[in-house]
């Protein structure tokens, strides 16, 4: 495989590459090409002039997107329908659809593009608005949905024209603003279609997508006549073809060690590295055989690699990340203490699960005054360690994030940090970052704020089953350690730790906010960590105690930054739902016969919470699974960015209805933390240099933001490496993410291999005859029952009622069904599992229980 070629055709703008080239602009490199491709009918081979598939990009849509011609976006791929991708866009009320790969136009699901607006006869109809499918998943913070979609901010382009049309060429186009498309969608119900005219930026996807041998031909004999076609794991990507490295010995001889004749029942790596005009699919090169498709091992292995994670947690920490660990054994010094506020007395403590090792977070209170209590949160000091520019900062920037599976993690920084020298662990002296406020407790204002280097000691660590046990006033199960202080003490401060953050979440949906919060599954292992079954995740009261402290902390963070640096502060935003998928969730809701206001993040709250008392457990967690997915994803930014400085009504959190938000709190596995923990450390010491009436920075002063020195660290090139830092970030937490759900699922088939399980499921997508797609309440997943595989019964489809009746074997249509199933309907299912060679996994479906 020719590593030069990487991106290929489909990469690169058409004009960039004929001027490096040395060509006129516009002409196709592969004008005069000749392929090899058999006649039809024939099955001969002969030499023919390359037809085009596709049309080369715009030579100036660079230029375009500045004029605002054309809009930008990140494209997605629909699964179930791979000829539909859509690119949300901020601006526009619902996403561009692009039908069919001319549209797409050699783009893949990740790759940042440049669209034009189609036509309006192009558009879609009001139909296909409303049946439009996507899949989507849950998100893991503050229950919303996360989606990868990426978005570009248009608002300053509502007043401009933008060209509405073909464009190019001598067809007259007509000039519509953003307005006149919003108005086209709500008058007409239409879905605007657009095309990509040019790769903004191409996803990293390409360099690696696992896939299997779909179709070979002459494989055993490697020559320009082997033709070799793979099927990716993920349906979202295209099919791929094998690009014979014929003009390289050395890559011929390493594609031979591949033995791809032996590979046919294995995962394998795949990049793409060209996609020529006139071919339909991608040409790619072959990275490496991972492994027989049927292991477990080889299973987590594909979905690392599939979404990078594998590429940035590879293997141990290298040698040079190591050299900048202390050596051990390591203690504070002296130094240190007297330039940090000592806590060592205060009785702080943690409440995490009970197999946690890396604990960043810890709490405190105490009485002030019959009115006041002096509430702490103590985060771990990760930049003490973690120091700018270093190898050991590189790496942890790379990775941005822990990865955490069911049998283990992957962490972002080494283990000595981790779990050991940074873990808030119970009895020993630990450095930290405290934010101390004094709290009415009548109100639960904030009464007084202290933020700043402390050093601390946890007297002991609570899991959340022993702070569940203290808050409901029952006995211990198992007894915790505790140093210095008694358990009758710390049992005091976590019941009034918990009057407070009652307090505080009622005053959180008082003012707004929203939770989207579904049972999760939890896979219990043996002690040869397989999978021996699986229970319910239930979050409690201990856990929404950590939750408010943690939100608190992190929002007045969120606001001192964007105070004190208004161009430079790492925030996280969550946009408002998608319009037409909320009001898609209205009619949803109008046909369970349930009513739901949607206007805003606190309607929508409000009303789950009238529907939790109208209806069974499983229905309303059937509601807010369908109310996540209008939900946009929540994302790290650069308050100084284009698309958001002196924008800040941009900033805004939807879901939590906080004006200013971000990560404080968990350092030791997010790099957005020790990010804001730097600019939290440059902007303290300034402030205490502007008290001591100083003026400018200290000669040799190094800043923790850059590493560097100077006059100040947030100056342009700092705003565009953190706004390159945010996309880092945001793109390592979804792969991360999709890593965790992935392993659940792979662990979750393995169980049911050996057992199938019975549990109650609400129809959410019967539409068909084919298959019906179940939620599952227990586990808060969806799986799909395909009637085909059915037989025990005959499954007649209604299309007038849009019911599925069920029947006995030998009931004619006269007889009366034994079930009529429709959407909303609660039924009992068995959960199985078994190999699927086409989705190259271990799948699990469901099987009605009559």
């Amino acid at each position: 495989m020719a590593r030069g070629e990487e991106g290929g055709e489909g990469v690169e703008p058409e004009d960039k590459k004929n001027r490096r080239r040395g060509k006129g602009k516009g002409k196709d490199k592969d004008k005069d090409k000749k392929v090899v491709e058999k006649t039809k009918g024939k099955g001969k081979s002969s030499t023919k002039r390359p037809r085009r598939v596709y049309e080369p990009f715009d030579a100036r849509f660079q230029q375009d997107l500045k004029a605002g011609a054309l809009l930008k976006g990140r494209l997605r791929v629909n699964p179930r329908r791979r000829e539909e991708a859509y690119v949300t866009v901020e601006g526009v009320e619902v996403d561009v659809i692009l039908k069919g790969r001319k549209n797409q136009n050699r783009t893949v699901d990740g790759d940042e593009v440049a669209i034009r607006i189609l036509p309006l006869e192009d558009w879609d109809s009001a139909e296909r608005l409303e049946d439009a499918v996507e899949d989507s998943d849950e998100s893991e913070e503050e229950g919303v949905q996360e989606d990868d979609s990426g978005l570009e901010s248009l608002t300053e382009l509502v007043e401009k024209k933008l060209v509405v049309g073909d464009g190019g060429g001598g067809d007259q186009a007509r000039a519509w603003t953003l307005d006149e498309i919003n108005n086209q969608i709500r008058e007409h119900k239409r879905r605007p279609a657009g095309k990509v005219v040019g790769i903004v930026n191409p996803t990293d996807q390409r360099k690696h997508i696992v896939c299997r041998i779909h179709k070979a031909e002459k494989l055993e004999d490697l020559s320009p006549a082997t033709s070799v076609t793979f099927r990716p794991v993920e349906d979202r990507f295209p099919f791929l073809r094998l690009q014979v490295p014929t003009d390289s010995k050395k890559e011929m001889k390493r594609l031979k060690k591949l033995e791809l004749t032996k590979a046919r029942d294995k995962f394998i790596l795949v990049m793409v590295t060209k996609w020529p005009l006139y071919s339909e699919a991608p040409f790619c090169g072959v990275v490496e055989v991972l492994g027989e498709m049927t292991s477990k091992e080889n299973q987590i292995s594909a979905v690392l690699l599939q979404q990078g994670i594998e590429q940035t947690h590879l293997g141990e920490f290298s040698k040079e990340v190591i050299s900048c660990l202390p050596s051990t054994p390591w203690e504070i010094g002296d130094k240190e203490i007297s330039l940090r506020r000592d806590l060592r007395s205060w009785r702080i403590f943690s409440i995490d699960p009970e197999t946690a090792r890396d604990l960043d977070d810890a709490l405190s209170i105490e009485m002030v005054d019959e009115k006041t209590a002096r509430v702490g949160v103590h985060i771990a000091d990760v930049t003490h360690f973690v120091r700018p520019a270093t190898s050991l900062d590189k790496e942890a920037s790379k990775r941005a994030t822990s990865v955490y599976m069911v049998d283990g993690v992957l962490p972002m920084l080494p283990r000595l940090l981790c779990e050991e020298l940074c873990s808030l662990n119970p009895g020993t002296d630990r450095l930290a970052f405290s934010i101390v406020w004094e709290i009415s407790l009548e109100t639960c204002d904030v009464l007084s704020e202290w933020i700043g280097k402390t050093v601390i000691r946890s007297c002991t660590k609570l899991n959340y089953g022993q702070a569940q046990e203290i808050i409901e006033g029952k006995a211990l199960s198992s007894a915790p350690k505790v140093h210095q202080h008694t358990v009758k003490e710390i049992s005091g401060d976590v019941k009034l730790l918990d009057k407070i953050a009652k307090r505080l979440r009622a005053q959180r949906f008082e003012r707004g906010a929203l939770t989207l919060n579904i049972p999760r599954v939890s896979i219990v292992l043996g002690e040869d960590m397989t999978p021996i079954g699986a229970k319910q995740y239930v979050q409690r009261d201990s856990n929404y105690l950590v939750e408010e402290f943690m939100l608190l902390a992190n929002r007045r963070v969120a606001l001192f930054i964007s105070e004190k640096v208004p161009s430079a502060a790492l925030l996280r935003r969550h946009p408002p739902p998608h319009r037409r998928k909320i009001e898609g969730l209205v009619k949803m809701t109008d046909k369970m016969n349930l009513s739901i206001d949607v206007s805003s993040s606190g309607a929508i709250h409000e009303s789950l919470e009238r529907i939790r008392s109208e209806v069974d457990a499983s229905t309303f967690y059937a509601v807010v699974l369908l109310a996540t997915k209008p939900m946009q994803t929540a994302m790290y930014f650069c308050t100084g960015a284009p698309a958001y400085q002196e924008q800040s009504s941009k900033w805004r959190h939807y879901a939590l209805a906080f004006d200013h938000y971000t990560h404080f709190t968990s350092p030791i596995r997010r790099y957005a933390d020790v990010v804001v923990h730097r600019l939290l450390v440059d902007i303290l010491a300034r402030e205490g240099e502007g008290k001591k009436k100083t003026k400018g920075s200290k000669k040799g002063k190094v800043f923790e933001s850059t590493g560097k020195g100077g006059q100040g660290p947030w100056g342009a090139k700092f705003t565009e490496e953190l706004i390159d830092q945010c996309d880092h970030c945001n793109k390592q937490k979804l792969a991360a993410k999709a890593v965790q759900d992935s392993s659940i699922k792979i662990y979750l088939a393995l169980w049911l291999q050996k057992e199938s399980y019975e549990t109650e499921a609400v129809i959410l997508d019967l539409n068909g005859p084919k298959w019906m797609g179940v939620f599952v309440p227990e586990f808060g997943m969806e799986f799909v029952l395909y009637w085909r595989e059915e037989r025990r019964f005959k499954a007649r489809w209604d299309s007038t009622s849009k019911k599925m009746n069920v029947c006995a074997l030998e009931s004619t249509k006269e007889n009366e069904p034994l079930l009529r199933l429709e959407n909303f309907q609660t039924v009992r299912v068995s959960l199985v599992s078994a190999f699927d060679k086409r989705s190259c996994a271990n799948e699990i479906t469901a099987k009605l229980v009559i």
